[in-house]
């Protein structure tokens, strides 16, 4: 039987703040005491949240363990009495379950996943995860780039944190799921979101992010990419290697989310020609950013791959203004 895993964590390209996180995630079953106190679907606890075992109980006693391939029948959320999730946590799609029956079927590790709700000692668990007692095979999608993705829920905080960072397609998948791709764009390394529950896993290879600026940047979706910064970065080659909607960043940047360029002194000859003193500093910035085509940078002491910009410029009638290398 296949590994079951309620909801292995979410991983995304790391590009301009969108956080890669990722939790494996393999809760362990819940034996029935007995026969009278395996209910299961349909028995005499149905109606308690609280205790969800997922054994079930046959004609003739014998309890018979749920598998992928003989799932439990699926629960009907309204004879549950279980409070939507509160609109702060997300739209719709997913209820408030007591914390104390996801720790006993899931353990801390997929409790630490979900939101809290409004109600006491609840957590908010999306709509298929309780339908199925955690035997479901999250819908098939497109995601970035043509990508094979899977159908996930937005009330699940990984998702939700990312989506505020960038857009990821609804495709096919209900309201309030977006598709997540089944491997990180960026690195190629699987994401989880195609290894969950009854998920027999991807077929089709990992969709990478296109390179750029002759191999120093990678295209990213301009929607991954802050306003203050898209306006500091190029198209490139993107538009033909990635399609529209895609913006060439340097590797630094969506390799490490805090990137902070390293100071430098060596600035150009010119620079040092008309800047006081005491403005004659620069930082080592990707030899990737439009606005380095026609500044006045120099190698300096940077390290290949990047210039030494300098933080300001003389203005033309005297006193000097930022360049915005310092701003990054």
């Amino acid at each position: 039987m296949k590994e079951r895993r309620y909801a292995r964590g979410i991983l995304l390209a790391a590009m301009f703040g969108l956080l890669p996180a990722a939790c494996d995630v393999t809760p362990e079953r819940v034996p029935a005491a007995d026969d009278e106190t395996a209910g299961g679907v349909g028995g005499n606890k149905a109606d308690d949240p609280a205790d969800s075992s997922t054994t079930a109980s046959t004609g003739s006693g014998a309890v018979v363990e749920p598998t992928c391939e003989n799932p439990p029948a699926e629960i009907d959320l309204t004879n549950l009495g279980l409070e939507s999730c509160p609109a702060s946590i997300c739209g719709g799609g997913a209820h408030c379950v007591p914390e104390a029956m996801v720790l006993a079927n899931g353990g801390p590790e997929q409790a630490a996943m979900l939101a809290p709700c409004d109600a006491p000692d609840s957590l908010c668990v999306p709509d298929e995860f309780i339908e199925t007692q955690g035997f479901f095979t999250p819908k098939t999608c497109e995601s970035v780039l043509g990508a094979e993705g899977r159908c996930m829920s937005t009330c699940i905080p990984q998702v939700s944190e990312q989506l505020k960072q960038a857009s990821l397609p609804q495709d096919v998948c209900n309201d309030h799921q977006v598709c997540v791709p089944c491997y990180d764009p960026q690195t190629g390394d699987s994401s989880g979101a195609c290894d969950q529950s009854c998920d027999e896993g991807p077929t089709e290879e990992p969709v990478l992010l296109p390179e750029c600026c002759g191999g120093l940047g990678k295209c990213v979706p301009t929607e991954a990419v802050p306003g203050d910064k898209l306006e500091s970065l190029g198209e490139y080659e993107c538009a033909e290697e990635a399609g529209e909607g895609f913006i060439c960043a340097p590797k630094v940047f969506v390799e490490d989310l805090n990137f902070k360029p390293k100071p430098c002194s060596k600035i150009g000859f010119l620079a040092k020609l008309t800047l006081p003193p005491q403005y004659q500093e620069g930082r080592c910035l990707p030899d990737c950013l439009p606005q380095l085509d026609e500044a006045p940078v120099s190698q300096g002491d940077c390290d290949q791959g990047f210039l030494c910009t300098p933080c300001f410029k003389p203005k033309f009638f005297g006193g000097v203004e930022p360049t915005g290398a310092c701003d990054f």
